[in-house]
């Protein structure tokens, strides 16, 4: 039976519940009326961390997904008429104009890559740009890529393979319209664009850098729709040389380290740190930790020798190198262990004075 989630202070745990009730519902009303629920409690999750700034975004959500479907009432006809009142939806409209612009400009060559902050948010624009007449004429077809294995909302998931093939897609051509947040900022392999939006505004100058860093053709575009008022574009690109000139100026010779005061700093934070060597647990666990509090570089060398493998464990700071080699096990991992444990003995000994 339904029981309310509103005492759960977390908005997608209401979200997960009546999806969930939907999954395990017989009953067809009542499976599409928690389908309709987990909707609109999407639209307010989406309302509430956006500030009730993304409004728009939340009408088009609730557009898409049937959200007013079935309703009646004085509150809900007000809502359905701002649903279809374009003045609503000025920000998309110009995304939209954007769009048809660069596409009318560049023709096939036209690559985009449309910036948001959150995951919802793409996957609402791409369907937006699919399911437009006027972009649909003009051959744009668009995905979206969030993080790998990342949940959107309970019936909207993005799976590795999911982000694969998007990103295979806009490579080949097949899709001239990417949709992404700041995921792919961070280690994906995507093509070039030479068309980039930002939809939303832009946090910081490494922000900035980043995704004005994917419009890398001669004939790249860039467009900003939103920025913060206390961070404008100009003030994020100022910011930006400033720290470009300092990189370039920045002479290490030129500061002299107190050798004193470094070696203090870490026979301090080994003295702390030393209850954790001596506490039952894990042995590997307990060396990654204590180099963790210390400060300190762990390296790891692990390789098979025939049918047994050897570990080697390197503790290193500016206090002391310690090093064990060679022990060997039938199993890689038994062979890590029994090398932090050897590690651990002899840092014992060595922190014990």
């Amino acid at each position: 039976s339904f029981q309310s989630p509103l005492k759960n202070a977390k908005l997608a745990n209401w979200e997960d519940y009546a999806y969930k009730l939907g999954l395990n519902s017989n009953n067809c009303i009542v499976k599409k009326h928690l389908g309709v629920l987990q909707v609109w409690y999407t639209a307010l999750r989406l309302l509430v961390q956006s500030w009730e700034e993304d409004q728009h975004l939340v009408l088009q959500w609730l557009k898409m997904s049937d959200g007013f479907a079935d309703f009646t009432g004085p509150e809900m006809e007000e809502l359905k008429k701002m649903a279809e009142n374009s003045d609503n939806f000025f920000k998309l409209s110009r995304l939209l104009h954007h769009l048809a612009e660069k596409r009318r400009l560049k023709g096939d060559s036209f690559r985009c890559i449309v910036f948001v902050q959150q995951r919802i948010t793409a996957a609402i624009l791409a369907h937006f740009i699919n399911e437009n007449p006027e972009l649909s004429q003009l051959g744009l077809e668009s995905s979206f890529v969030a993080a790998r294995e990342s949940k959107i909302t309970p019936g909207i998931k993005m799976s590795k393979q999911m982000v694969v093939e998007a990103i295979s897609n806009f490579r080949s051509g097949r899709l001239n319209v990417l949709v992404a947040t700041s995921v792919i900022e961070e280690g994906f392999d995507v093509p070039a664009a030479n068309v980039v939006i930002s939809y939303d505004h832009l946090k910081d100058s490494v922000e900035l850098c980043q995704r004005f860093g994917r419009a890398r053709q001669l004939d790249s575009s860039i467009v900003v729709l939103d920025e913060r008022m206390d961070r404008p574009v100009s003030l994020l690109d100022d910011v930006q040389r400033m720290q470009d000139r300092i990189a370039q100026e920045y002479e290490p010779s030129s500061f002299e380290v107190d050798m004193d005061l470094e070696i203090d700093k870490q026979k301090n934070r080994e003295r702390k740190a030393r209850q954790v060597l001596l506490q039952q647990q894990q042995e590997l666990a307990s060396i990654n930790l204590y180099a963790k509090k210390t400060k300190a570089t762990l390296k790891e060398e692990t390789k098979k020798n025939r049918d047994r493998w050897e570990c080697s464990l390197t503790y290193s700071s500016i206090l002391r190198t310690v090093q064990v080699d060679g022990n060997a096990a039938t199993r890689k991992k038994a062979a890590k262990q029994a090398a932090a444990a050897a590690l651990l003995a002899l840092l014992k000994l060595q922190t014990s004075t």
